[in-house]
This record gives C-alpha cells, sequence and structure tokens, in this order.
C-alpha cells in the first residue's frame, strides 16, 4: 500500500514538471503497488531513481547556466 500511495503522489508532482517519462515509472509502481505484485519493483525503482536523478541534474544544470 506504501509503494502505492507513494507513487501516485510522485507521479502528479512529476506530471506537474513535464517529467512524463519518470512519471510513467511512477504509474508502473503504482500499479505494481495496488496489484500488490512487488517482484519487479526494485528494478523498476532503480530505473525511475536513474532517470528521476538524471533531471534533477539536468535542471540544476539550466539554473546554473541561467545565473552566469
Amino acid at each position: 500500500k506504501t509503494v502505492e500511495e507513494t507513487a501516485h503522489r510522485l507521479r502528479g508532482e512529476l506530471n506537474y514538471f513535464g517529467l512524463s517519462q519518470v512519471a510513467h515509472k511512477a504509474r508502473e509502481l503504482e500499479r505494481l503497488g495496488r496489484e500488490r505484485d512487488l517482484e519487479t519493483a526494485p528494478q523498476l525503482f532503480r530505473l525511475f531513481n536513474a532517470e528521476l536523478s538524471a533531471s534533477l541534474e539536468s535542471m540544476r544544470q539550466m539554473l546554473d547556466n541561467d545565473r552566469v
């Protein structure tokens, strides 16, 4: 249930920031949580985390470039 609820909240925020690919992974994690099928969740979470980290780093770089 925690996986489902957390992924659901994150999905909305990610869509708000236009991070649709990462939001898609959150939607999949949400589905796995809802179906109580967490066997593939760790692998999917690693992909989710990597994509989110890359997106955040890209945002940081854009902000740094704007300050120069």
